[in-house]
């Protein structure tokens, strides 16, 4: 007998799989292949006769890694449907792995397929329709997550060196240092026999440097992870993005700045296995050892020519007022109470039945912002990593952060937020209001992704707590700034106070103030009765309009000669009455003096 059932699936692992990362090109290859497997399920599942619900797939380059959808038939016909689209998801990506393989001309290796095989953790259930789609469809997700709880695992024995990107699977592509010894290395260094591991030679050009570096060893999953799409779209290095605007800047000058650039990126281009990395753009890199350890090996003889030609860029980038900036940010946001949004929790109790229809509208509308957010974070403000609707992820340039935040903000309270408000005025609750919460990391070039996708991770969740007034408790935005020698600063405030944030950047960049208040700020108020702990509560009493006058005085002392008076201490004095924590002003304050610094006015 024919039924009514809801069908979820989910396609992973996601986080490790993208937190696994050396290069921006890991994350990008991750979440893109992970949107691909489940566009390709979608299409699959759709021709076996299940209706999509969530999510719409509208030609935008990411999709969530899960779906949902509802199909008519009996029992024996579930477990069979369900299994074919697993195994499709399964064969979609062994297919992938070939044909990278080819592509890449790897022969076969013993383990490359049985590495492929046993990543994928692929959960799905049919759950029956048995009153009606709005209840069935919360005891679906419920049940759902109990299935994805019940975890089986498949051992693979593997002995041998580790991946250097994943670290679980045995290294099966591998690209020697320059004089090493191909079989010096299976036997000392990958602990493999021939036949297990495909070993190229430094200089060889079927897999480029920017894909596999020297001495480096990927498992088969981390080698598909990183080509995925390359040649059809390679993703710009963290030091690329760091300098995306200066480089921008000096296309368009398009004069003598533009003639020293290409002269030097050719003389990378023109050697065996051409690849330019933006990194050659700053004076340490520019050395025989970074040449020698970096796939340059060819170039260590004309490192003197080299090096002159760098210096004439440096100079013209000099007198023209255009920094080498070696920060950048990293940006990942995720939907507020998604799960309760997209289940009917905030439909009004005779409004349930609008649940399918609320459901297929909100994914119509997190479609559409992808496909924006995708195209909008591009040259020369950054780069999209993942647009899935309500999640995100991108790099970007540091002159464009805060206008990048806003934006991104904004976009989606009018993109989606306020168009389902107007579309189910009659059927919402009155307290729904579809929000995001955002974590950034302001961070060096050099410092490894995998440890700046996880404090990002960290200031998302920090954001979403409910931690104090004017911060966290969702709708919020926390920022961290991870220093090239360690030291960090971290910050968590509410939306509505970027403006404010933005606003003291702003005008530290336009000069109209000296950032001097910003430590006499610190070291006044610290000094001050009830303000020497980090943690203090403004009721209204002496203190805080003690505070609040220093601030001001503070503030106005520092402006510049000849300058009108502007919105400094206004914002000054915002960021200063939305929180109960002192460290928390005080941080926002060193953000913004460190982002002055290392970014370029406009």
């Amino acid at each position: 007998m024919n039924q009514n059932h809801i069908f979820i699936l989910s396609i992973g692992p996601v986080q490790t799989f993208i937190a696994q990362a050396r290069k921006a090109q890991d994350l990008f290859g991750g979440s893109r292949s992970l949107s691909h497997l489940c566009t390709k399920a979608i299409s699959y599942a759709k021709d076996h006769g299940i209706e999509i619900v969530f999510p719409v797939v509208n030609e935008q380059k990411s999709i969530p890694n899960r779906f949902v959808g509802v199909v008519t038939a009996s029992q024996e016909q579930l477990k069979e449907l369900g299994d074919k689209i697993e195994q499709h998801i399964q064969n979609t990506f062994l297919a992938i792995a070939q044909e990278i393989k080819v592509e890449y001309h790897i022969p076969t290796i013993n383990g490359f397929d049985e590495q492929i095989k046993q990543h994928l953790d692929i959960h799905w259930i049919f759950y029956p329709v048995t009153t009606n789609y709005e209840t069935d469809y919360a005891e679906a997700e419920k049940w759902f997550g109990a299935a994805k709880n019940i975890r089986q695992f498949q051992q693979l024995s593997e002995g041998g060196r580790k991946c250097s990107l994943d670290g679980e699977r045995n290294v099966k592509v591998y690209r020697l240092k320059e004089n090493e010894d191909k079989a010096k290395v299976l036997e000392v260094k990958l602990f493999q026999a021939v036949g297990d591991v495909h070993i190229i030679r430094n200089n060889s050009k079927t897999i480029p440097l920017g894909l596999l570096s020297e001495g480096e060893g990927l498992s088969a999953v981390s080698f598909v992870k990183r080509a995925f799409e390359f040649k059809k779209q390679s993703f710009p290095s963290t030091a690329r993005i760091a300098l995306m605007d200066t480089l921008n800047r000096i296309w368009k000058n398009g004069d003598k700045g533009v003639e020293l650039l290409v002269s030097y990126k050719n003389e990378f281009l023109k050697k065996d296995n051409p690849h330019f990395d933006e990194q050659l753009l700053f004076d340490e890199n520019v050395s025989k050892d970074y040449f020698k350890y970096h796939g340059y090996s060819a170039l260590t003889k004309s490192i003197i020519p080299i090096r002159r030609r760098y210096e004439d860029l440096v100079r013209y980038m000099s007198k023209n007022n255009l920094p080498l900036q070696k920060y950048y940010a990293l940006i990942v946001f995720d939907g507020d109470r998604m799960g309760k949004i997209i289940s009917g929790k905030y439909l009004k109790t005779t409004s349930k039945h609008q649940l399918k229809a609320f459901q297929e509208r909100t994914s119509e509308r997190l479609a559409a912002y992808a496909k924006w957010a995708y195209q909008y974070l591009d040259n020369p403000k950054g780069h999209t990593i993942y647009a899935g609707g309500d999640d995100f992820m991108g790099l970007i340039n540091l002159n464009y952060l805060y206008e990048t935040m806003q934006e991104l903000y904004d976009q989606f309270n009018n993109q989606v937020n306020q168009v389902l408000q107007a579309d189910f005025i009659d059927d919402l609750e009155h307290d729904f209001n579809f929000t995001f919460s955002a974590g950034v990391v302001i961070t060096h070039y050099k410092t490894p992704l995998s440890i700046v996708l996880k404090k990002a991770r960290e200031m998302e969740k920090l954001a979403k707590k409910d931690k104090f007034k004017g911060g966290g408790g969702r709708d919020a935005f926390a920022i961290s700034v991870i220093k090239h020698s360690g030291e960090s600063h971290a910050t968590v405030y509410k939306w509505q106070y970027l403006a404010n944030v933005k606003g003291i950047n702003d005008q530290l960049q336009s000069e109209n103030y000296s950032t001097t208040f910003i430590k006499n700020i610190q070291n006044e108020l610290n000094s001050l009765g009830g303000f020497r702990s980090t943690s203090f509560t403004k009721d209204g009493g002496i203190g805080a309009a003690i505070a609040e006058k220093e601030i001001q005085r503070l503030v106005e002392r520092a402006r510049t000669p000849n300058q009108k008076k502007g919105t400094m201490p206004d914002n000054v004095l915002d960021i200063f009455q939305s929180t109960e924590e002192f460290d928390n002003f005080a941080q926002a304050l060193n953000i913004a003096q460190f982002t002055k610094r290392e970014s370029i006015a406009k």
